[in-house]
């Protein structure tokens, strides 16, 4: 939140390069940008299909009931705009929040989803290994059940968070709904950017998804795995203030 409302802020390392703030109605507008042009890109592909997750983290004191409420309108009014477009049936739009545990406690994360009203989010954030026992900063596996959102990209950098998101999946004593595994190698060798601090959390993205599947499969049935989304890999593209 600044003076100019509800958004975002966009900048490296947690903006002490500087940040520029993205209100919620401009970043309504480059999510459509994006559908769009993703679209016109497809030359044609009839089998592509895009799932937008329009996410925010959980750092900070931003993390209030009154950002979830305005964030939530903001995912609504982006998703009505492109159930407008000849590709509405192609671009599916959804919240979501990338929770770290080391950012802020469950309750404000509690707090946030209260506001967007529903768990229908995304959670693209992390587990640390040997949450099994005991999480940071207040977490555990029930409160991720609880705020977790309703569908996970789980970040898998390393063996170790393939395992416990493994664990995870089994606690949840449902189904985990697995959009696909996350993994960072291209953030990791963008030295403009962030500094080499990726040692030991650079798993490849293929490594990332047969890591997960075989864990996952120690707990959960083949049918599990084969509903897994693919491989994917983080990149940094960041606003200049």
């Amino acid at each position: 939140m600044s003076g100019n409302g509800y958004g975002a802020q966009f900048g490296p390392n947690f903006c002490k390069g500087g940040c520029r703030f993205l209100s919620t109605a401009e970043i309504a507008t480059d999510a459509e940008s994006f559908a769009s042009g993703w679209y016109d890109g497809l030359a044609g592909n009839p089998n592509a299909d895009l799932l937008l997750v329009i996410g925010v983290n959980s750092y900070g004191s931003g993390v209030t009931r009154q950002h979830g409420a305005a964030w939530a309108q903001m995912v609504a009014d982006v998703a009505r705009v492109i159930a407008g477009t000849q590709y509405a049936s192609r671009v599916h739009v959804i919240g979501g929040m990338d929770i770290e545990m080391g950012y802020d406690a469950p309750a404000a994360v509690g707090g946030w989803m209260s506001g967007y009203g529903s768990n229908n989010y995304v959670d693209f954030g992390n587990l640390e290994p040997g949450c099994e026992k005991k999480c940071g900063n207040g977490w555990s596996f029930s409160s991720v059940k609880m705020y977790g959102g309703s569908m996970f990209m789980p970040e898998v950098y390393s063996p170790g968070g393939a395992k416990v998101w493994a664990q995870f999946a089994h606690y949840n004593g449902n189904t985990l709904n697995i959009v696909a595994p996350l993994s960072e190698l291209t953030a990791c060798r963008q030295k403009s950017i962030i500094s080499n601090v990726c040692k030991g959390i650079d798993y490849t993205p293929e490594s990332s998804w047969t890591q997960l599947a075989v864990d996952l499969l120690k707990y959960e049935p083949p049918s599990t795995v084969a509903a897994i989304g693919p491989a994917t890999n983080i990149e940094w593209h960041y606003i200049q203030p």
